[in-house]
């Protein structure tokens, strides 16, 4: 009975063997160790990604930069390098951090031993034009290494067997991603205020766009409501500074339009639904959505500091009214009424001389 039980457990152990190194060959996630994490680690931190030291572990650090990457390329946001990560990862047009094309990598290699979608991709390319006929299994074996000897010689390039950039730019060439499909459409508006993943995204397409909504950090403050009116103003949208289903739809659609050199911004920014803009008055203690961006123009004007945006019209707010309307000739009263509001969201508003 034990010998069974002992056989059995051996059996079990050697089919697992058997069948996991496919598996992890398959893709490189969270855990994974190796050349080839050890290269995307190099291209990561080349494009501005990822900072810590490049130890071919497939770490936290790793994942978050891979994630960041798929974020600005519009790619699947999983954290795993599968083929379309990598075929997106190695392309002289994948956009770094900085949103610029970054070029081909100087270092990429996918030879004999190599396993790991780079080579799930070589094999696949080298079936299609013929010369590998062995199983695409993401492990760069012998077959793997004659056939791109083969591919090499054909193409006049050095025959060494050998996936460097050279080899992998003629391999790759004019192979396209697959589209990624557009998120779905919010369930409700987005507008200014509003926290959360959507925002983020939100805010990283204005970004690639070349609007400017200020940090990607998920708050829907006053630069990512202009950056949102100047968009919809630019795709002949209703301009009203909130995401709704068109917004939606046009912004992560075919065909955005991006933004010029700098978005346009509005002689005079519209209050909110039910406010009129005669009987504004935005003053000492108020709370609400008015006092945040009362606060968030004056941040804007470097009359208050970032930090001080709290939605709450206390002193400093109080005095930071007050500087700006000495500044720009009006009365000085420290309150918002309509030619203070006018003024501070115009183009003409005169900054902080501080």
């Amino acid at each position: 009975m034990k010998r069974r039980i002992i056989a059995g457990l051996l059996v079990l152990v050697l089919a697992i063997g058997l069948v996991l190194p496919g598996a992890w060959a398959e893709n490189l996630s969270y855990g994974a160790s190796g050349s080839q994490v050890t290269q995307a680690q190099s291209r990561l931190k080349a494009l501005g990604f990822y900072t810590k030291s490049v130890d071919g572990k497939f770490g936290y650090s790793t994942y978050l930069a891979v994630k960041a990457f798929q974020q600005k390329n519009s790619l699947k946001v999983d954290g795993v390098i599968g083929q379309v990560t990598n075929l997106a990862l190695y392309r002289a047009d994948a956009l770094g951090k900085d949103g610029k094309p970054a070029g081909a990598p100087a270092d990429q290699r996918v030879a004999y031993g190599s396993e790991g979608p780079a080579v799930t991709t070589v094999q696949t390319q080298l079936n299609k034009l013929g010369f590998y006929k062995g199983p695409v299994d993401g492990k760069f074996g012998y077959r793997t290494y004659q056939a791109v000897r083969a591919f090499q010689k054909a193409q006049g390039l050095t025959v060494d067997g050998v996936v460097g950039p050279a080899t992998w730019a003629v391999l790759t060439d004019g192979l396209p991603l697959p589209k990624q499909p557009a998120p779905p459409p919010p369930p409700t508006r987005i507008k200014l205020n509003d926290k959360g993943s959507q925002v983020r995204q939100i805010q990283q397409k204005l970004v690639d766009l070349k609007y400017k909504p200020g940090k990607v950090d998920g708050v829907f403050g006053y630069a990512t409501y202009l950056a949102v009116r100047a968009f919809q103003q630019n795709n002949k949208l209703k301009v009203d500074g909130v995401v709704g289903p068109l917004t939606w739809a046009k912004l992560f659609g075919k065909s955005p339009v991006p933004a010029g050199s700098k978005p346009a911004a509005p002689a005079v920014t519209p209050v909110p639904d039910g406010v009129t803009p005669k009987a504004i008055r935005v003053q000492y203690n108020q709370k609400n959505a008015l006092v945040t961006q009362v606060q968030q123009r004056l941040a804007d004007l470097k009359y208050l500091s970032p930090g001080q945006v709290d939605g709450k019209f206390g002193f400093r707010t109080y005095q930071a009214v007050r500087a700006f309307q000495r500044n720009n000739r009006l009365k000085v009263d420290g309150v918002v009424g309509p030619l203070t509001w006018a003024r501070l969201f115009s183009s003409k508003a005169v900054a902080s001389k501080k």
